[in-house]
């Protein structure tokens, strides 16, 4: 028959066994956490990566149209110049 000091020495073992698989758990779902926090972070990194290629595309296309837009107007001032002349 066992003894209270024989109940107590296994109800100590089990509560230790209990008390690791806790923090067993506890670690793993700190690591899942953190992992699942990277990734999250690493999808906002592409993400703004992905934003500013595309601002840059933009901004690129604008600039090319300014030059056209400028080539249009030196091309008109040059013949407006030209007329002006011409009336005097």
């Amino acid at each position: 028959m066992a003894t209270w000091e024989d109940l107590d020495s296994e109800y100590e073992s089990d509560k230790d066994d209990a008390d690791e698989g806790a923090k067993i758990v506890v670690g793993l779902v700190a690591t899942s956490t953190l992992k699942a926090e990277t990734e999250s972070d690493s999808e906002k990194y592409v993400d703004l990566m992905k934003q500013q290629e595309s601002t840059l595309l933009d901004l690129k296309a604008s600039e090319e149209g300014l030059r056209g837009f400028d080539f249009i107007c030196k091309t008109y001032e040059d013949k407006l110049k030209f007329l002006c002349q011409k009336l005097q």
